[in-house]
């Protein structure tokens, strides 16, 4: 499905930035309140990307539901916030709406705050609703996300805030949020999030799908060897941090684009192509930077080959219980490649979390595990732990060996990925 979007002078929508994802036309650009059509578009296409907030109580509570014109918006003045959108012609098939103002806070329906340590007057804003209708990819929606990340931080925002329910919680981890709170309210949990964001511009960069993203083997020939030291370093960042894009298939919600295997195939092509980016002559000196950086793409490509088996163990397009042996496992995984991407930015006491959790044998521990479950009556849950144990120690392995080579010489400043 093409996008068309006629872009004039006096046109309601600003002129595009970037595509969103190889061959297509979508653009992000920042609604116009006044545009009366647009707004309605966003609104509807909210009240069906949330089914009419019949799976949520609190939403039915948190937003404004028209439910015979089938709209839906927040409590929040639209003069106090900002929109990105994309457009399929006269379709907002993609929203993300952030308060800008704060003078009010949507996440005080569910009694958060805004911690005391960011109250300094300025600089902060809150997601109050977003959703994607276009069903490209798992990396689609990120790149509509870099593009409010970068927006608010040229317009002077350090910090977000926002509220998610638990199935949403990997999405926004998968972007460097942290979880700072969660509240109960009847059967169902929410969770206040805190985004820095310029950690979550780094982060989010890394599994955005981008048209004009220069190719990891452009120019190598010119390249001196620092240079190709920091190349290796952010591909390889890059492949890591997609590993968690890899995981949500585990967790049942398959990519209509591109299944576990296509996305193994490409981390390989990328870790070998770091590899050759490495082979060149360099200064004599970086020889130990250099087979660290060969290290970690080996790793990275254990791990990769691990989580594929484990994807295509868990029964992809099934959705694990938030208590079974793949929910556990799956979880567990991601929550230790969130704290090594923190390590892989210098985060020293990251690094060391990971190397404790990652210590012991962890496929004695699972068999273990199975065997009490089986004790108990549980064969079922008993045979997921046992097919998934190899998986998962041999993740684990390349986790701790990434980790143990990052506390030994911990990235500088310069090793963090920027915006290309």
């Amino acid at each position: 499905m093409r996008v068309r979007v006629r872009v004039q002078r006096g046109s309601r929508l600003t002129a595009p930035r970037r595509t969103s994802r190889p061959g297509a036309t979508d653009v992000t650009r920042i609604l116009d309140w006044n545009d009366g059509d647009l707004v309605a578009s966003m609104e509807s296409e909210a009240y069906a990307a949330f089914d009419g907030g019949a799976s949520s109580a609190l939403l039915r509570r948190l937003w404004i539901w028209d439910d015979e014109s089938r709209r839906v918006r927040t409590r929040v003045p639209a003069e106090d916030q900002r929109a990105w959108i994309e457009v399929d012609g006269e379709r907002v098939h993609t929203a993300i709406v952030v308060n800008t103002r704060l003078a009010v806070l949507q996440s005080a329906a569910f009694g958060f705050g805004v911690p005391a340590e960011f109250q300094d007057g300025g600089g902060i804003c809150e997601f109050t609703l977003a959703y994607s209708q276009l069903n490209h990819s798992i990396g689609h929606f990120h790149a509509a996300w870099d593009e409010a990340f970068h927006g608010l931080r040229a317009m002077g925002f350090r910090e977000g805030f926002a509220t998610c329910a638990r199935r949403l919680l990997p999405l926004y981890r998968r972007m460097g949020a942290r979880s700072l709170a969660e509240v109960e309210i009847g059967d169902e949990i929410r969770y206040f999030l805190h985004f820095n964001l310029e950690r979550t511009s780094r982060w989010n960069e890394r599994v955005v799908e981008r048209v004009g993203r220069a190719a990891v083997g452009e120019g190598i020939g010119l390249m001196g060897s620092a240079d190709r030291l920091a190349l290796a370093r952010r591909e390889t960042g890059i492949v890591l941090a997609r590993v968690l894009v890899a995981l949500e298939i585990a967790r049942g919600q398959p990519d209509p684009a591109f299944g576990i295997e296509a996305r193994h195939a490409g981390a390989r092509h990328v870790l070998s192509t770091v590899r050759r980016v490495l082979e060149a002559p360099g200064d004599a000196a970086r020889s130990d930077d250099v087979r660290t950086a060969r290290e970690h793409a080996d790793d990275v490509e254990h791990l990769w080959d691990a989580v594929g088996s484990l994807v295509q163990r868990s029964s992809p397009g099934q959705p694990p219980g938030h208590a079974s042996p793949t929910a556990l496992i799956v979880e567990s995984l991601h929550l230790l490649v969130v704290a090594l991407l923190d390590a892989w930015d210098g985060d020293v006491a990251a690094g060391a979390l990971v190397e404790r959790m990652t210590r012991g044998d962890h496929e004695a521990d699972l068999a273990a595990a199975a065997a009490d479950l089986r004790a108990l009556g549980h064969a079922k849950s008993a045979e997921q732990f046992e097919l998934l144990t190899d998986s998962f120690a041999r993740s684990t392995s390349a986790i701790g060996r990434i980790a143990s080579r990052l506390a030994a010489s911990p990235p500088g400043a310069g090793g963090r990925e920027g915006r290309p």
